[in-house]
């Protein structure tokens, strides 16, 4: 079979489960990652995460088969915007693994030239309130749903190439439209979250008048808080990227 370069640009909790599933059925692919972070980078090239790491984005991206931008929404669409400045493979293939596809996919069509590149959207639902490489774990995906939101920029070979690159995640593949991706995790996903952190919110206050509160907090409040813990820049990012749903 032939081999691959795969670069996973943003090796926290996905992009370094992405790479340990990659490499889990493809040993021999070669995987690159970016990271800004020295920690980050260190531990994914002590783990195996990844075989070289960089600080600088467009140091990788000329030798890649596979380019998926595994951070932030709002670096994402600014990664598809320089990626248009860099001398990448014909037709390589970029995604990303945003937890809202709207905006990256209009991203992607407005900036990158089909006739050079394939992209299709993609978003691994699964997730931990753990963060960063050293959290990066080989199961994560594990019979998770994978979405897939075609572009303009899919080709007809596109999304099948992903899945047979992703293979070792284990996942369930599924294929919708980004509005509508959108629209639903927004009620199952986003929402829920809201109501997580305004609970935390609400009760923290509460206890400064109530101090039994704290004590009283079990196993039903830590089921309703959990995925308040998850890191609120992310979160900041995904819900004003889906504000209207």
């Amino acid at each position: 079979m032939e081999t691959k370069t795969i670069y996973i640009a943003g090796l926290g909790l996905i992009g370094g489960s992405l790479a340990l599933g990659i490499k889990r059925d493809h040993p021999d692919y070669e995987v690159l990652g970016y990271n800004r972070s020295d920690k980050s980078r260190n531990i994914a090239l002590e783990r195996g995460l990844v075989d070289e790491a960089t600080a600088n984005f467009a140091e990788f991206a000329p030798r890649a088969d596979v380019i998926i931008l595994a951070v932030p929404i709002k670096q994402t669409i600014a990664f598809i915007r320089s990626l248009t400045d860099m001398p990448l493979k014909d037709n390589v293939i970029i995604t990303d693994a945003g937890s809202t596809k709207a905006e990256i996919v209009a991203a992607a069509e407005t900036y990158l030239d089909p006739s050079q590149v394939q992209f299709v959207g993609s978003h691994p639902m699964a997730g931990s309130h753990k963060s960063g490489a050293i959290a990066a774990d080989v199961n994560l995906f594990e019979n998770a749903y994978y979405i897939f939101t075609p572009t303009s920029l899919t080709r007809e070979t596109t999304i099948p190439q992903m899945k047979e690159i992703l293979t070792g995640l284990h996942a369930r593949f599924v294929q919708i439209d980004a509005a509508e991706h959108d629209r639903v995790t927004g009620q199952v996903s986003h929402f829920p979250h809201i109501l997580a952190a305004s609970l935390m919110e609400q009760a923290g206050a509460y206890a400064k008048d109530h101090e039994l509160t704290n004590r009283f907090a079990a196993g039903g409040f830590r089921d309703m808080t959990r995925i308040a813990e998850s890191e609120p820049g992310m979160w900041t990012s995904i819900l004003l990227s889906n504000k209207q749903a």
